[in-house]
């Protein structure tokens, strides 16, 4: 009886576990399932389902190997990017949040005083959203503002946290011709979410079961090879796009203060994203007869694509028989089977930046809307990550730019005079149910302004290379040349497209990236290598989805 009561308990905190992490074929370590203290183990399951969830261990571990830290500043580190996912997860599922607390007491272990209440300050202001910790300096308030407007963005909200302890990243070149033994050591000491000791019994989610065969280890072993081979060819294309940005003398940017990279949803109240969603769903009925068969044979064919991989040893799934011997031998024995999941370490992301210039208001926005979402439904089940990006300007005509540079004085050839406005509508982390609602806000009156294509190609790139995926692909869809009056107006003819064209020439020599272009009513053939243009937007569905297998069957670039 008492096994059964076990077996009972297993299964319903697997079922729980799943829910919670929105994949049904998610296994918490079975070291969490055997934990004796049971608000410790409710805190370690929620923990582990939403790291699952919204965290990306892989992003963190590479990123650690970027800077000089201390065990205590990776500790600090780890601590705060925990809470960060803990407050996403717990936003959906309030009754999770005593339990994670309690997770997030017991699993502290930054020892130093400093660093610790420094800790503790940061995720009450983030937790009460109330005034900034007295007796901190004007430097850390602000980065305690960003580090909030920045909770659903991972990578970007390490790059704040870094910021509290003043992180010096490593140079380049010894990042990548670092050795096999450096690398290890950095492993060892760098990440507590997966090496978490056997004493403490909490385990955290991502780390491999203990009954998995040495041959799986083989498999891992050689998976994480290309991984990081993958990583330096990111690396290399990172630090070349940036170089492209910021060592061009052609292209200037005579102030960046007033730039904004800003949520979708901080953009209007929730009650106007509720309508936005509402009249762009209603919308989509005379949308989906067309786009549905095309969203079907996509997801068929990406299907057939995706690599897959067995899971060995699980307690649920397809019988495995090799092991049908010992369960007669001990009719206790539970992992006799195994289950089946896409290995997408090694797939693809993609990216969707939508032109928000003025120009496209009406049905070419509310047909790109549409598009991006049917294509984040399609592409979100078969587990390929995708984010949807939007680029605009703060204001028309120049903005807070353009006074300053008139109260200045008004110097020859200034370079850039607008605040750009580059809008994240969805995330990769963040899932299709969740930024449902953001995805109506391109259809709000007054945000589409002027359009600036060179900078916003730059920041999706970035942005894209972050993401550990081998392949990928980033749509530009757009209705016409970059135009922004000012700009044009103070400095010599053809400005802003000699610098698109230059941000081309660099992104077509990056590895691994696929670069596609749609153009609405404009020729954008002339500009992108690899690009078609539409008559009307009516087309921009059903070009999406035809085109996109063949960006997927396209050979890998080295």
């Amino acid at each position: 009886m008492q096994t059964l009561k076990s077996d009972a308990n297993h299964r319903y905190f697997l079922s729980a576990t799943r829910a919670l992490s929105h994949d049904e074929t998610f296994c918490p370590p079975q070291d969490l399932l055997r934990m004796g203290d049971t608000s410790v183990r409710y805190g370690a399951l929620n923990d582990s389902a939403f790291s699952h969830r919204f965290h990306n261990s892989n992003l963190l571990r590479e990123a650690f190997q970027s800077y000089d830290l201390s065990s205590d500043e990776m500790f600090f580190l780890e601590a705060l990017e925990r809470f960060r996912y803990h407050f996403l997860g717990s936003d959906f599922y309030r009754g999770t949040r005593i339990s994670l607390k309690i997770f997030r007491e017991t699993s502290l272990k930054i020892q130093e005083n400093k660093l610790r209440d420094l800790y503790f300050k940061i995720i009450s202001f983030l937790e009460n959203d109330g005034n900034p910790p007295k007796k901190l300096s004007i430097r850390h308030v602000t980065w305690l503002k960003k580090l909030k407007d920045s909770l659903e963005d991972q990578a970007l909200f390490f790059e704040h946290s870094l910021k509290f302890i003043g992180a010096r990243p490593q140079r380049l070149k010894n990042k990548i011709d670092s050795s096999e033994t450096s690398f290890t050591d950095s492993q060892q000491v760098s990440s507590s979410f997966e090496n978490s000791s056997e004493e403490e019994k909490i385990i955290p989610a991502f780390k491999e079961d203990l009954l998995k065969k040495e041959s799986k280890a083989t498999e891992f072993s050689s998976l994480s090879q290309q991984r990081k081979k993958t990583m330096k060819n990111v690396i290399i294309d990172a630090s070349m796009m940036k170089d492209a940005e910021i060592s061009e003398e052609a292209y200037k940017i005579f102030t960046k203060k007033y730039d904004e990279i800003i949520d979708a949803s901080r953009l209007t109240s929730r009650e106007e994203r509720e309508v936005l969603c509402h009249e762009l769903e209603s919308k989509s009925m005379l949308f989906k007869e067309q786009i549905n068969p095309l969203a079907q044979k996509l997801y068929r064919f990406l299907k057939t694509q995706s690599p897959i991989q067995w899971k060995f040893d699980e307690e649920e799934g397809y019988l495995n028989g090799a092991r049908l011997s010992q369960k007669i031998i001990d009719p206790t024995f539970r992992y006799i089977y195994k289950s089946m999941a896409p290995n997408d370490s090694l797939g693809t992301a993609v990216t969707v930046l939508v032109d928000n210039s003025g120009s496209m208001r009406g049905r070419p926005i509310t047909l790109a809307a549409l598009s991006a979402s049917f294509l984040a439904q399609t592409l979100e089940r078969c587990g390929v990550k995708l984010e949807v990006l939007g680029f605009t300007t703060i204001a028309w005509q120049g903005g807070k730019s353009f006074q300053e540079w008139t109260q200045k004085g008004k110097s020859p050839c200034p370079g850039r005079l607008n605040d750009t406005r580059h809008i994240i509508y969805k995330s990769f982390e963040t899932p299709w149910a969740r930024a449902r609602l953001s995805l109506g806000v391109m259809l709000k009156e007054g945000i589409l302004k002027e359009n600036i294509d060179g900078e916003a190609l730059l920041w999706a790139a970035g942005r894209l290379f972050k993401t550990e995926e081998r392949r990928k692909i980033l749509i530009m869809i757009s209705d016409g040349a970059s135009i922004d009056d000012m700009t044009l107006a103070h400095n010599p003819p053809g400005y802003l497209e000699k610098h698109l064209k230059s941000v081309l020439k660099t992104l077509n020599h990056a590895s691994h990236l696929h670069l596609f272009a749609i153009g609405i009513g404009h020729d954008v053939t002339r500009l992108y290598s690899k690009a078609i243009t539409l008559k009307s937007a009516d087309f921009l569905g059903k070009t999406l989805f035809e085109e996109l297998p063949k960006l997927f069957k396209e050979e890998e670039k080295i």
